[in-house]
């Protein structure tokens, strides 16, 4: 009989490699998102107060967001989201969105110090922004800020999150701070 220990490392790889399948180009790799999902889900039931596995589920989830952006925007449209601000598939795909902020700020809480869970925060309230943008009583501006400044004092290795930071800083008027944002986000990454 499998331990309890094993079977949670079983489901651990599971999610991990239906996540990477997920990532590939195959058509077929849409679906794998969705056993990432289970898996992940799987070692929640398994380990409830791991920030590990939850950071995992909504990392799963945020996938599942951006493949369901994928599929209705097309290859060719994919970050265009506020010109069909109420199209079909925000209406579906921002519940998940939704989910995923809220694992990750029970993760962030729980386990302040893993930038991975400030780094995912980040980028999930930059996805937010997207559905978001012309809706003035956001809050993802805020939330964006506070998880991104903790994710750069942990582990300031993201020319995404540095090059977010330094847009919102330079749309704010703070255009030396957006300069030291946007050099850090090229030196990180020449061809950001």
């Amino acid at each position: 009989t499998p331990t309890k220990a094993g079977v949670l490392a079983r489901h651990r790889i599971l999610a991990s490699v239906h996540y990477i399948n997920s990532r590939l180009e195959d058509p077929k790799s849409r679906e794998e998102v969705l056993r990432a999902v289970e898996e992940a889900d799987e070692c929640i039931q398994l380990a409830p107060d791991s920030p590990v596995d939850q950071l995992n589920l909504a990392i799963c989830y945020l996938r599942q967001f951006d493949e369901r952006r994928y599929e209705s925007s097309g290859k060719d449209a994919p970050g265009n989201l506020q010109n069909h601000p109420e199209s079909d598939w925000i209406s579906k795909a921002k519940p998940i969105l939704t989910n995923a902020i809220a694992i990750l700020d029970r993760v962030r809480l729980a386990a302040p110090s893993l930038a991975a869970a400030q780094f995912h925060a980040a980028m999930a309230e930059v996805r937010r922004g997207k559905l978001e943008a012309a809706d003035e009583n956001s809050d993802w501006k805020l939330k964006f800020t506070d998880a991104a400044k903790k994710y750069i004092a942990l582990e300031d290795r993201s020319s995404a999150v540095r090059y977010h930071y330094g847009m919102l800083e330079f749309k704010s008027g703070k255009y030396k701070e957006s300069e030291v944002s946007l050099r850090r986000a090229v030196e990180l990454d020449p061809n950001h």
